[in-house]
């Protein structure tokens, strides 16, 4: 292995420079256009810290940085073959920088390099020795080679040039001693540091950094110093020192490096490329045990502290109504878990104006036609690089959708044992798990749990902002009584129309300032004036078919109480807070009943089972009046009770 390393560094360091720049791009370009894995995650760093760039820059930028890593990895082939005037040539140190340096070697302080994961690292170990002046000790830290023999070779060719190497393992006390004496401790500061990190932000998103710069800061009183590379072309650098005016204090120091980084980066093209992209910075809250949730061992952002929206959350959600209520409190728990969460919503476009009037999520992207067309718009939304979408219809087709758009992280549930092999992660549900009675939204809070959320689901009601509504959707100042006579497209959960007409006269009857509401499709539309045939014209007002979503929404609102089937209008009413009334036959109101917080009753057949599957022509009109009549006789006593009589067929 050793000998085959010297062989490609000799050659390499004694060929035309022509060649080893060839072998680089040529690995470049096979890293971003063969390697999709490795182009993804260098687009999506590039896509989360410059959104608003073009990706025509994006991808340039990506190319070079794939190169240019190439580049920094043949250097250290290189190194212990090249001499002293060659490096000369390679690492040109300006006269700002020899300054800076004599600065440093005059204070007789301890001080500390600060480089990041710029190119050509390696190669500022030789810098001491084109310096025409003494410079104290420096013990630069790095990670030990597994392999002894290749680990020694490499300290050695490092070591010849001035500078020490200290192992990760064993090198921490030599450094105390080197900063003790007065001496510099060279940090590759990383952003990147796991558990042993401190949570932090770099380009507003959320990392883990080194303490180790601002701690060795704080204990010795150190100087602050960083140190990089400045690409010239192939082979060829500036090396730029700064010394950092900053605080001593530990948390000082780490803020203000990764500041200092990410204003290096954002301050010209040419550096911004020789970045390791190719690393993800960002993966310190992935681990998908805990992905719904913040945690962290040590954090320098208070819980006070806003922050930027910048981990891509994306919910696929499904396409009913009802199903989409039924997972937003789930949906508000990992909002509130997750700060620092843009989330995006995928529905229908039917639904995204009242998704947004109800301010659920942050984005939003409509699904295009259900056919093989639609496939290409949604292959289309990986170039947004979403980190983590949630999957919540289960078929086929949603996975192939999910898989598409190429998330990282992709999670569902799996039930019925039914596999899902084109999502990352997944919770299966428990074959002893009892679905019939157990609420939907409680199977998805258990699904939010599994991956982390600790956060409760939030049922309580809904907000909507004030806004004025046409004229022709004005409502009067008296008792409304929303209804939702139909179920749209499945008539079997629909209770009967001479149920309803019977139901509706006898209120109009006995309690004459009632006005309806009704609500639906254009097919409601036509049933709602059957039902009222035979009420005031001046009590029933019918806008099934004939206005939008949000006005729906406006209008629900104003409803003393709504009585419906198991529609997604009811469940609407249900998130807004109103006074809802179901009538349940076929369906299951364990599992599907309203489930926001408020006043709610299901009415179903007599002798129906708990779960349902019974027939709605079994529930009398008798039963579901007696029900409104007891919670309107609840409502302070403002409506006029006449004497009660019965309707009857003519």
């Amino acid at each position: 292995m050793i000998f085959l390393l010297k062989v490609i560094g000799y050659l390499l360091v004694y060929s035309p420079e022509f060649i080893p720049r060839a072998i680089a791009n040529t690995l470049g370009y096979f890293i971003y256009y063969v390697l999709p894995s490795r182009r993804h995650i260098v687009l999506s760093n590039l896509h989360h810290c410059f959104p608003d760039s073009k990706h025509t820059w994006r991808r340039r930028i990506a190319l070079q940085s794939c190169c240019q890593t190439i580049e920094t990895g043949m250097l250290g082939l290189i190194i212990p073959f090249l001499k002293k005037d060659r490096i000369s040539s390679m690492l040109h140190i300006p006269p700002k920088t020899r300054e800076t340096l004599k600065r440093i070697a005059d204070s007789n302080r301890p001080f500390l390099l600060c480089s990041p994961h710029l190119g050509a690292w390696e190669l500022m170990t030789t810098f001491p020795g084109q310096l025409h002046h003494t410079f104290p000790k420096v013990g630069v830290v790095y990670r030990p080679l597994k392999n002894e023999t290749l680990n020694q070779w490499v300290v050695k060719s490092r070591e010849k040039f001035g500078m020490s190497l200290l192992s990760r393992r064993q090198g921490f006390s030599e450094g105390m001693k080197i900063l003790r004496a007065g001496g510099g401790y060279g940090v590759l500061f990383d952003q990147n540091a796991g558990d042993l990190g401190t949570l932090s932000l770099f380009f507003d998103r959320l990392t883990s950094t080194t303490e180790l710069p601002g701690l060795l800061t704080e204990k010795f009183d150190a100087i602050v110093t960083t140190i990089h590379t400045e690409r010239i072309t192939f082979w060829h650098y500036s090396l730029r020192v700064e010394i950092q005016d900053t605080s001593s204090k530990s948390e000082k120091v780490t803020n203000h490096l990764n500041t200092w980084l990410e204003n290096l980066l954002r301050s010209n093209d040419n550096i911004c490329s020789s970045w390791l992209w190719l690393h993800n910075r960002w993966r310190t809250q992935y681990v998908p045990e805990k992905r719904f949730r913040i945690e962290s061992k040590r954090s320098l952002i208070s819980k006070t502290q806003k922050l930027a929206k910048k981990t891509r959350f994306w919910i696929r959600l499904p396409a009913q109504l009802d199903e989409i209520l039924r997972i937003i409190p789930s949906i508000r728990a990992l909002k509130k878990a997750r700060p620092d969460g843009e989330f995006t919503m995928i529905l229908r476009n039917r639904y995204i104006p009242l998704l947004k009037c109800l301010q659920i999520g942050d984005e939003y992207l409509a699904l295009p036609d259900g056919n093989i067309k639609s496939f290409l718009k949604i292959f289309k939304w990986r170039l947004q690089y979403s980190d983590t979408l949630i999957v919540v219809p289960s078929s086929i087709w949603h996975d192939i959708e999910a898989w598409l758009i190429g998330s990282r992280q992709r999670f569902g549930i799996e039930i019925n044992g039914r596999q899902r092999p084109l999502l990352t992660h997944t919770w299966k549900v428990p074959p002893e798990l009892d679905q019939r009675t157990l609420h939907q939204s409680r199977v998805w809070e258990m699904f939010y749990r599994h991956f982390g959320l600790l956060e409760k689901p939030d049922f309580s009601p809904l907000e909507i902002p004030n806004s004025e509504l046409p004229s022709h959707l004005t409502l009067p100042a008296t008792t409304l009584v929303g209804i939702i006579s139909g179920v749209e497209g499945n008539q079997i959960k629909c209770w009967p129309t001479d149920h309803w007409k019977q139901l509706l006269y006898d209120l109009s009857r006995e309690l004459p300032s009632l006005h309806f509401v009704f609500f639906g499709n254009s097919l409601d539309r036509l049933n709602a004036h059957q039902i009222t045939q035979d009420i005031p014209n001046q009590n029933v007002h019918n806008f099934a078919g004939q206005i939008s979503l949000v006005e729906t929404t406006h209008l629900l609102k104003k409803c003393s109480i709504v009585i419906g089937n198991d529609d997604g209008n009811l469940h609407l009413a249900n998130a807004l807070g109103v006074p809802v009334i179901g009538l349940y036959g076929p369906s299951n109101p364990i599992r599907t009943g309203p489930v926001f917080t408020g006043s709610t009753q299901v009415i179903q057949p007599p002798y129906s089972q708990p779960t349902g599957a019974a027939h709605l022509s079994d529930l009398q009109p008798r039963q579901v009046k007696q029900a409104i009549q007891a919670r309107l006789n609840r409502m302070q006593n403002l409506i006029p009770q006449t004497q009660s009589w019965s309707y009857r067929n003519k």
